[in-house]
């Protein structure tokens, strides 16, 4: 984003998160702050990290590619389009259970991988 022009200011970095949901929560201080969000991801991943981010109270404003899909056909598209077929469905359970949790004030005792 630096590179394209965008301000340092106003480009941030979590680097605790394991996981899109950690990501989404983790972000969360900054992204309430900035009231508009333009998510920067990989192409396969974008639909679902702007889920996790409207999931996590911050609505995504914007998406953008950080990588084409216009990559040659290979495994690594393959793999790609696998892998999101499985975290989609496994993004949404983790997000229902610690909602859930959340709402019986049982948060605290789930186990630190859930969202991992």
């Amino acid at each position: 984003a630096i590179a394209e022009g965008i301000p340092p200011a106003a480009v941030s970095a979590e680097t605790r998160s394991r996981s899109t949901l950690e990501n989404a929560l983790f972000s969360q201080p900054w992204t309430t702050e900035a009231g508009r969000l333009v998510l920067v991801t990989s192409g396969f991943h974008a639909w679902r990290g702007a889920a996790s981010m409207a999931w996590a109270g911050t609505p995504v404003a914007a998406l953008c590619q950080s990588t084409a899909f216009d990559r040659p056909f290979s495994r690594y598209v393959v793999r790609d389009f696998m892998l999101e077929g499985i975290k989609w469905p496994t993004n949404v359970a983790r997000a229902a259970l610690w909602s859930l949790a959340g709402g019986l004030g049982l948060r605290r005792h789930l186990p630190d991988w859930i969202l991992a």
